[in-house]
């Protein structure tokens, strides 16, 4: 299955899911062993009309560090220079594309 491919409710709305994992067992990219968990759903709408064209779409992802120190920035600090973290974090999108090809298809 290609990453792009997708679930289409109803056209024009289409639907798709990526579920990722990424293991850093010596904390080589990471400073710290973990591993991470992610998800993201995403729903989307394409528009086109006379040379132009737009994607809106809306994302949530999910992503949760398991592993000591791992995880990601809270927003505040202990002490100056010392950063909270969390075991997990949501992200919420809403994207907007938007083109022109003055040659028409």
């Amino acid at each position: 299955m290609d990453a792009r491919d997708n679930f289409t409710y109803t056209r024009p709305w289409a639907a798709t899911v990526r579920p990722e994992l990424f293991w850093d067992p010596d904390g080589r990219l990471t400073p710290f062993k973990q591993l991470i968990a992610s998800n993201t759903e995403s729903m989307e709408y394409p528009w086109s009309r006379r040379g132009w064209s737009a994607i809106a779409r809306f994302e949530h992802r999910f992503d949760n560090s398991t592993g000591p120190g791992g995880g990601f920035f809270a927003d505040y600090f202990v002490s100056p220079g010392v950063a909270v973290l969390t075991p997990s974090q949501n992200l919420l999108l809403l994207v907007l594309i938007v083109s022109y090809d003055s040659v028409p298809r």
